[in-house]
């Protein structure tokens, strides 16, 4: 960042707050509590998605398109306007659908074996 002349620019924002490295716990913790996540990482947009925390993605194209489609993650690109308007702006507009799942997958494959007396349980 300093080899950029970015550095005086980033530690000046009001509402940015530099950190040394954190562990996964305490990243899902930051990611929990954001206003709004930006990243370019795979990963962390389906976290920030599931942590309820709208998040914009730094890349072109994204492996969790269901997010985008949910209006819970906007891709936009390397373009500096559209980051920057993305933050002032961007909010999703609806609540969010379970497309990963409602956390009751177990629950319905017992229910699928016992139908079909394959489990006494």
């Amino acid at each position: 960042m300093q080899n950029y002349g970015l550095w005086d620019k980033i530690i000046s924002i009001n509402n940015l707050q530099i950190i040394d490295p954190v562990g996964y716990l305490d990243a899902l913790m930051l990611i929990k509590n954001a206003a709004k996540v930006i990243t370019d990482s795979g990963g962390i947009q389906k976290e920030a998605y599931l942590l309820n925390s709208p998040c914009i993605t730094v890349r072109e194209n994204t492996e969790w398109v269901e997010t985008v489609k949910a209006g819970w993650n906007i891709l936009t690109g390397y373009d500096k306007e559209k980051i920057i308007d993305a933050i002032k702006n961007f909010a999703p507009t609806s609540r969010q659908p379970n497309i990963f799942g409602d956390g009751n997958t177990a629950k319905k494959i017992i229910d699928i074996l016992r139908k079909n007396k394959l489990c006494e349980y």
